[in-house]
C-alpha cells in the first residue's frame, strides 16, 4: 500500500505498520489512535518525528504495534492532509 510524499518518495507499509487516525493528542507526544485493525491503541510519537512535524487530531498516520505490548504503538509517519485524501480515495484507509 505505497503512498507518494510531497518529495515524490513512496512510503511504504513493512512488517506491523498500520495506518490510523489520531482521536485523541494527550500530553508529552503521547496520542491515542484507533488504527486500520479496528483497535484503539495508545502510541507516543517520538522525538525524532515530534522535532519536524506537528500531530494533531484527526490526522491519518502509519503506526507500528509493539512486539511486546500489542494495545500500545509507535507512530512512524505522519500524512499531509492532500496524502490522507489520497489513501482514502485509493481505499487504503477506510475509517474516517
Amino acid at each position: 500500500m505505497p503512498e507518494e510524499t510531497d518529495t515524490g518518495e513512496r512510503r511504504l507499509l513493512t512488517g506491523r505498520q498500520l495506518f490510523a487516525l489520531v482521536t485523541e493528542m494527550r500530553a508529552t507526544g503521547h496520542a491515542m489512535f484507533r488504527c486500520a485493525d479496528r483497535k484503539e491503541r495508545l502510541g507516543k510519537v517520538p522525538p525524532r518525528l515530534r522535532s519536524r512535524v506537528r500531530v494533531d487530531e484527526g490526522d491519518v498516520v502509519l503506526a507500528e504495534p509493539w512486539d511486546w505490548e500489542d494495545d500500545r504503538a509507535e507512530i512512524v509517519w505522519r500524512y499531509t492532509n492532500r496524502e490522507a485524501m489520497r489513501l482514502r480515495s485509493d481505499g487504503h484507509v477506510t475509517f474516517s
